[in-house]
């Protein structure tokens, strides 16, 4: 497989990134049968923050068909693939501070999105009845738990091909999960409606988070894998509490959001309404 390393940062050595991206591929041996063609754009986090990324990225991808669209809010590496081709963005100033336990995962895990396809298909919800701006923040959370589950499938994958690194990369990153940081978000919603999605959200995570860990080897399971566990059990637990004082049917989120919902947009999109609108109005949507 052709790894091309274009970097347009003007910042640190491309053999390095090329390197940790050369492991990468070493450790997925079946992927050259399916791929030519690694390309990975470099960019500061002033030129992403511009948006001009995506300009130069877009011209290369043209000449392999491939129509992207951008994606904000990413961290480190983002990821677009076509029949024979990925496109991987490096943040190169993240790329520079990251941990090499960082560097390694996520290189993988973009990889790992070539194999494992989430669901796409949009849902149009009803404005006429629900009102525009209750439809917009619908589907804003439905795409966000939709992105959360691609996530969830990628990273379960990861603990299969490569656990230790799995749970190093979950210690090493755990800061951003935490009762505390959950309250943070959810003081941002003052209305009960929006608060209980973002609840949602976040209860997703911290259960996809907690099925991770369970897919790791026995031998694994030391101090570094019970604390992340712990850390997931606690959030989960405090955020059942919020979410079941808005509607009590939420203390059991597996029974209302198994693995058949979260890969049917459709279904997906009904759980969420039955929970989070008033029967009157749910009557009406259904």
């Amino acid at each position: 497989m052709h790894i091309d390393i274009i970097n347009y940062s003007g910042k640190a050595n491309s053999s390095d990134i090329e390197e940790i991206f050369r492991q990468a591929v070493n450790d997925f041996p079946t992927l050259s049968n399916e791929l030519d063609t690694l390309l990975v754009f470099v960019f500061s986090s002033k030129q992403i923050q511009e948006r001009t990324d995506m300009n130069e990225i877009r011209f290369h991808a043209s000449r392999y068909g491939l129509r992207l669209k951008s994606e904000p809010g990413w961290d480190l590496m983002y990821s677009w693939w076509g029949k024979n081709i990925e496109l991987i963005e490096v943040n190169i100033d993240k790329f520079m501070n990251a941990t090499d336990t960082s560097r390694r995962f996520i290189a993988r895990h973009e990889l790992g999105h070539r194999y494992l396809h989430g669901p796409e298909a949009h849902v149009a919800l009803n404005e006429k009845l629900m009102g525009s701006k209750s439809a917009n923040i619908v589907n804003k959370e439905i795409d966000r738990i939709l992105t959360l589950w691609k996530e969830y499938k990628v990273n379960s994958l990861m603990m299969r091909l490569f656990p230790e690194l799995t749970i190093q990369y979950m210690f090493e990153n755990s800061i951003g999960f935490s009762s505390s940081k959950d309250k943070e978000i959810l003081n941002r919603y003052s209305r009960p409606f929006e608060k209980f999605l973002a609840a949602l959200r976040l209860m997703i995570i911290g259960e996809t988070q907690l099925a991770i860990l369970s897919e790791a080897h026995p031998s694994l399971k030391e101090e570094r894998w019970k604390s992340i566990e712990k850390l997931h059990s606690d959030r989960i637990a405090s955020l059942k509490v919020l979410a079941s004082e808005i509607r009590p049917e939420l203390k059991e989120l597996r029974i209302w959001f198994a693995e058949e919902c979260l890969e049917d947009p459709k279904l997906l999109t009904k759980r969420i309404l039955e929970l989070s609108l008033p029967s009157t109005r749910r009557r009406e949507l259904s």
